[in-house]
């Protein structure tokens, strides 16, 4: 995988003998070594964002074999090998020019990964074989329909998880009930997604894209968006083929004269085509084949090719797909454009609604007929004056008043064969291929992570879709190492702060109280005699997760305040006392850049934990202690301490609300900070007025 590649989206949901998807994911990391007759490539892949379901062991191949040994994780690394070539010469074959750039590093926060190795003749070729895995459950999110959290084949899912990683539809803009009602218009009518999005794309066109083959559009209404489906439909989500009536109708009174227009399709784009409609026939035990359905073959139109293969795995939803497309293309006979003057209607005909628009045919001096045409709304654009511009497409109707689309698309049928692959696995393992445990996890710990890093998810700009955080690739860097340079954009080049090192000199300082500070005095000089200092600190998500106590302990150095500090050497199990209250880690959190840690509490250890008691983190600095257990003078109000990977430019941002005062902060530090392009964990540094 090369660096900066976007990371996939794998969306799928192994249910009904249906769905799931075949992966072929690419390696970050790399190990070979060998013996005197066998030759082992170790490979670290990343299978996508976001946590995934549990890869079972018949799942997975080296090749077209079961065989083989890996584990899977999410958010960290897999595996506990270390990348490199240690391959020697040996006597009786020749080693194979293994790799000597294998990866390493990176910052797999927000993945799920996956490591394999593989033993193999020595000398010959079959390192080179990569894995596949067959995915029957891909990106867990909180499905629509259930309120559950698990793998979902729902395309309005998959759109609601993308928008709310994305800062082009805040939370507040989603209209969540037309969400559900658009997830259960697909689940009842087989409209499934089962697919791996590898391409980065701006979320717009991505959804413009893909939507219409889930007989779906994306709605603005009332500035909300929202999904839609492009038939009538009944309450329970079944496409409605009874006789349907119009949400609006528009006549003369409401109709700014002279504005209605028709387009009418010459006969030649009426033409239907011939449809050819790819799908993937995805077996749990074989490779997927992709299948064409034809649509339209009685139609003298041109031959047109659909490819659903990538996110399509039964030929039902090619089928209304296709029947969809294929009617569209010769029922609607035109487009319209209206202008309606402000009225009862303004802000209430919406993207989506079906209007009947009904005036006076006039051919001479006198009318002599009606128009009265059926349209689907597809834009509302309104004007400073309160009017409103409607730009409409023909939506065809029976003698009565059925969608003759809704009708074509309810009667489509599969033909349902399937078609036999040709059976593999003579070289599997033994017992392999029917073997559904789930190999346990394995880590190699917290991954290297530098100043900066982080996933984005929905990609970058926060308005895309795949793009998101990618592993470390060919030549990165390894465990232990320097970090590499931040990447900023050339107005934000700022000096950066090297990893904490404990160790060595300028590390973070020994709390007060620990029996192993060398100097239990030491930052005690701006304090009031006789009190002692509190230290605290903001922990940063760009560090890694934290899971229990002793992260934010040994990881971050981190200390809560007010709790004192040998109140926080917790045992294994994360609990610890205080105030005649047992305290267990639940989680931490987030927001506005003060994490929130939370514990569930018990009065004695006879007792269950009962509901979250929450402590907030303080701003990164210090306080003075009165020695009685309250806060003295607050001295950290203009001051603030340097966490790993803090840099000056960060700090002014954080802190000052404008990065380019970091050069504020240095001249008003000079005696602390020889080099603005270095500081240290530990500094305490003067902030100047905001």
């Amino acid at each position: 995988m090369a660096i900066g590649q976007p990371i996939p989206v794998v969306f799928c949901r192994r249910r009904n003998d249906a769905g799931g998807v075949l992966l072929f994911p690419k390696a970050t990391e790399a190990a070979f070594s060998n013996t005197s007759t066998q030759q082992t490539a170790r490979y670290h892949c990343v299978l996508g964002i976001g946590p995934m379901g549990s890869i079972q062991t018949r799942d997975f191949r080296v090749g077209a074999c079961r065989v083989g040994s890996f584990s899977q994780n999410f958010n960290t690394r897999a595996g506990t090998w270390s990348p490199g070539n240690t391959a020697t010469p040996q006597a009786g074959y020749q080693v194979p020019t293994f790799p000597t750039a294998c990866g390493g590093g990176g910052d797999y926060q927000g993945l799920a990964s996956l490591e394999f190795s593989n033993t193999t003749t020595g000398g010959t070729d079959d390192w080179r074989t990569g894995c596949n895995v067959f995915q029957r459950d891909g990106l867990t999110v909180t499905r629509l329909l259930d309120s559950t959290s698990g793998p979902s084949d729902n395309i309005a899912d998959l759109i609601l998880w993308a928008w709310q990683r994305s800062s082009r539809v805040p939370a507040a803009m989603i209209d969540t009930a037309s969400l559900v009602a658009a997830a259960r218009f697909c689940d009842v009518n087989g409209l499934l997604c089962n697919g791996e999005f590898t391409d980065s794309a701006n979320l717009g066109d991505w959804a413009l894209g893909i939507l219409p083959y889930f007989l779906l559009r994306e709605t603005k209404i009332g500035g909300k968006f929202g999904l839609r489906p492009l038939l009538p439909t009944n309450p329970d989500g079944t496409i409605d083929t009874s006789t349907i009536a119009p949400d609006w109708v528009l006549g003369e009174s409401i109709i700014a004269p002279g504005s209605f227009s028709q387009d009418w399709s010459d006969a030649g784009t009426r033409l239907a085509p011939r449809l050819t409609m790819l799908w993937r026939q995805q077996s749990e035990t074989d490779m997927p084949i992709v299948r064409s359905l034809e649509v339209g073959l009685d139609r003298v139109g041109p031959a047109e090719q659909h490819d659903m293969s990538r996110f399509c795995a039964t030929e039902l939803h090619a089928a209304r797909a296709g029947t969809y497309l294929h009617g569209r293309r010769y029922l609607s006979t035109h487009t319209a454009a209206v202008t309606l003057i402000p009225g009862n209607q303004s802000g209430q005909i919406s993207e989506g609604d079906i209007v009947v628009i009904r005036l006076p045919l006039v051919t001479g001096r006198e009318a002599d007929g009606l128009i009265s045409d059926w349209y689907a709304v597809e834009s509302v654009t309104s004007s400073a004056d309160g009017s409103e511009a409607l730009t409409l497409s023909h939506f065809p109707v029976d003698g009565q008043a059925r969608s003759l689309l809704a009708l074509q698309v309810a009667g489509a049928v599969a033909p349902g064969a399937l078609l036999p692959f040709p059976a593999i696995g003579a070289c599997d393992v033994a017992g392999r291929s029917t073997d559904t445990s789930v190999p346990a996890s394995s880590t190699s710990g917290t991954p290297f992570s530098r100043s900066g890093s982080g996933i984005v998810l929905g990609g970058g700009g926060g308005d895309g879709f795949s793009s998101g955080s990618s592993g470390g690739g060919s030549g990165g860097n390894s465990y232990g190492g320097a970090p590499l340079p931040d990447y900023r954009p050339p107005s934000e080049d700022a000096p950066k702060s090297p990893p904490i090192n404990p160790a060595e000199p300028g590390g973070p300082p020994t709390p007060p109280g620990d029996p192993s500070n060398p100097d239990p005095n030491a930052y005690d000089d701006e304090c009031p005699n006789g009190t002692q200092v509190v230290y605290v600190a903001v922990v940063s998500s760009r560090y890694g997760p934290i899971n229990s106590l002793q992260d934010i302990e040994t990881k971050w150095g981190a200390i809560l305040a007010p709790v004192p500090w040998e109140e926080l050497q917790p045992p294994a199990n994360d609990v610890f006392q205080r105030n005649n209250r047992l305290y267990k880690l639940s989680y931490v959190r987030a927001s506005d850049g003060v994490f929130v840690v939370s514990f569930l509490f018990a009065s004695n250890p006879s007792e269950s934990f009962a509901s979250p008691e929450t402590f907030s983190l303080d701003q990164t600095g210090y306080k003075c202690d009165l020695g009685d257990g309250t806060p003295g003078p607050t001295i950290e109000d203009r001051r603030v301490t340097v966490v790993k990977g803090d840099t000056l430019f960060d700090i002014a941002r954080r802190l000052l609300g404008d990065p380019n005062r970091y050069p504020e902060i240095y001249e008003l530090n000079r005696d602390k900070i020889e080099n603005p392009d270095l500081i240290y964990p530990g500094q305490v540094l003067k902030i100047p007025e905001s």
